[in-house]
């Protein structure tokens, strides 16, 4: 790696000199406006978008899964683990200990689902708080994972209507040096594996983020560095997804008309509750 970066840098001292050397000898004044013309600037090829590794992400789920059928693949993935680990160790106990721990992680997942129906939940203001919506049908797994590389990230598998249509994958990133967790490297080393996807800038309300768009897949790889100290990639179904803002749009309306409905019945003589009234329960919950 250091390799790689030592020839970027010196590539980019090399173009720098080239530049000076340039301008020094350069013609001036009214010669350099004769000889000037112009020249459409040099960019590097694009990388094509390499749908197969973008497929690759998916794993052993499918899009349209059920929340059981999800369950039972992960099931099937920690048997498969677990019973090399169980295989590589002789102490009887220890074997107890792992088919526990093997059972523990199953439960695990499946006492993680939520139905977003409403009722605020402890995601609501977290790392996915923008990767869902309530009263659209939404619901959500959830699964730690330790990948091959021994990084340990979390996988969220999000539902719409009871089938899966989208993923999001909170990645290790104490897999990178410390001076390398930044979003520069995260893009260089997400566009040598994906091509080159569009780069969308951070605003006031969105992380930055790279976005690849295929008829059947939709990726995107977040910088959520600053905030979480983590990167995530979202994998979705593009078709549903789209769906799902649709549900979404139509809740805020319908929450919207509510809310005017409801003023409207309120009525210009009713006084807002004084905010004095529980002030005291305020006051011994600070102490």
């Amino acid at each position: 790696m250091s390799s790689i970066y030592k020839s970027k840098y010196s590539k980019w001292t090399t173009f720098i000199t080239a530049a000076f050397v340039f301008a020094a000898f350069a013609p001036s004044g009214a010669e350099a406006r004769r000889k000037r013309r112009k020249r459409p600037a040099a960019t590097a090829p694009a990388r094509q978008v390499n749908t197969k590794a973008l497929q690759e992400l998916m794993g052993a789920f499918k899009f349209g899964m059920s929340k059981d059928r999800v369950v039972k693949v992960l099931k099937t993935q920690l048997d498969e683990r677990y019973k090399a680990k169980i295989r590589g160790m002789s102490d009887v106990y220890g074997q107890d200990a792992l088919r526990r721990e093997k059972v523990k992680k199953v439960k695990e997942v499946q006492a993680s689902y939520t139905e977003f129906k409403g009722r605020k939940t402890g995601w609501d203001v977290s790392i996915i708080d923008d990767q869902f919506g309530h009263k659209s049908g939404e619901s959500m797994l959830v699964y730690w994972e330790q990948n091959s590389s021994g990084a340990n990230q979390r996988r969220f598998f999000f539902f719409h209507g009871g089938s899966l249509y989208k993923m999001f994958i909170v990645l290790d990133s104490k897999m990178l040096p410390v001076g390398k967790r930044n979003f520069a490297t995260f893009k260089t080393l997400m566009s040598a594996r994906y091509g080159d996807g569009k780069v969308v800038a951070p605003t006031k309300r969105s992380s930055a983020l790279i976005d690849w768009a295929t008829p059947d897949i939709h990726v995107q790889a977040i910088d959520k560095i600053s905030f979480y100290g983590s990167f995530c990639l979202m994998i979705s179904n593009p078709s549903v997804e789209a769906m799902v803002m649709t549900d979404r749009d139509g809740v805020r309306v319908a929450k919207k008309s509510n809310s005017i409905t409801d003023s409207m019945i309120a009525g210009e003589n009713d006084l807002p509750p004084s905010l004095d009234t529980n002030s005291n329960a305020v006051e011994s919950a600070l102490k």
